[in-house]
């Protein structure tokens, strides 16, 4: 953490100067904000989840749409929770016919909005801050389906392909959305690249498609590329 005051002083600028700087990071997901200062973004704690959705939510709006228009008609998808599969969520219930098994109360909520999809929502324990569901009943309900399509997000997606996550438990069910779906693809702006968290959940060899609002690193194009992402 350091103060306004501390950062004005050593950088040798005004308050409102800094609290600019300090809003702009944080749009970024660079800094979390604190009462009178900020902090380095935690790689074991998301950022607060009211907050995720004002941040890049032009961003991740816009790589929804492209998610939902690569799904062809009359598909079975799991999906799973955070807020830019809220956004793929709200892009969705464009189209018809698809059956959607999800982890993510507000993503069957969205969802439900459609009356052409059927939508599943497993088992397990409801996580109160966002609203998804974990457990091994998490992960046993996934594992009773085999889908066209797993669409998932992330907290960070390293150099060399590798996708990272906050919740173990989260991961868990993640994993068998990949391992039982015939393609995985991966809902990630700008901001989770390389991000902060540090459980895995995929490899590059994993993935089959990644959507975000900016090219990536060239180092992680090439691994990317190798992989057939």
């Amino acid at each position: 953490f350091a103060s306004i005051d501390k950062l004005s002083s050593r950088l040798g600028v005004s308050a409102q100067t800094i609290r600019r700087d300090i809003m702009y990071l944080e749009e970024l997901e660079k800094v979390v904000r604190h009462h009178g200062g900020a902090g380095i973004r935690s790689s074991i704690v998301n950022v607060n989840y009211q907050d995720r959705h004002t941040l890049r939510a032009e961003a991740k709006s816009l790589l929804a749409d492209q998610i939902a228009s690569a799904i062809p008609a009359k598909c079975s998808l799991f999906i799973g929770g955070g807020t830019t599969m809220e956004a793929v969520a709200k892009s969705l219930i464009k189209y018809n016919d698809h059956k959607i098994i999800t982890n993510s109360l507000h993503v069957a909520g969205i969802l439900n909005g459609n009356e052409s999809f059927e939508v599943i929502i497993t088992a397990g324990t409801i996580r109160k801050t966002n609203g998804i569901i974990f457990g091994p009943d998490t992960v046993a309900s996934v594992n009773k389906f085999r889908c066209d399509f797993a669409i998932i997000g992330c907290g960070g997606i390293e150099s060399d392909g590798v996708f990272l996550d906050f919740h173990s438990q989260d991961v868990a069910t993640y994993r068998m959305m990949i391992s039982n779906s015939r393609q995985a693809f991966v809902g990630a702006d700008k901001s989770k690249i390389p991000g902060k968290a540090n459980v895995l959940v995929a490899t590059a060899e994993e993935i089959d498609a990644l959507y975000t609002d900016i090219l990536p690193p060239t180092s992680l194009m090439e691994v990317l590329s190798a992989k057939g992402v």
